[in-house]
């Protein structure tokens, strides 16, 4: 789980930078990897959002959908610390 999160996080973070860089094929790639991960750790709704920065990374309301993809994670990442406490 906290590798998930943190390489969650770092893809995050990359993906600010690639908006900023207007590179759009990294901001894809990355999308791509959040998308994959997210649901390999049953985090749908995460891989979801993923997708759809993946699917038209160059849209004009990109900073929405980060800004969006951003809170999802937070969320996800919540539950999964609670749920990693709680098997302790």
């Amino acid at each position: 789980i906290n590798i998930y999160l943190a390489d969650t996080q770092d893809s995050l973070d990359q993906m600010v930078r690639a908006v900023n860089r207007l590179d759009f094929e990294s901001l894809k790639k990355i999308a791509h990897k959040i998308k994959s991960s997210s649901a390999n750790i049953g985090a749908r709704p995460l891989s979801r959002q993923a997708q759809t920065i993946e699917s038209n990374p160059a849209s004009s309301d990109i900073d929405v959908r980060l800004s969006s993809l951003r809170q999802e994670y937070d969320q996800v990442r919540d539950a999964l610390t609670r749920l990693d406490v709680k098997t302790l």
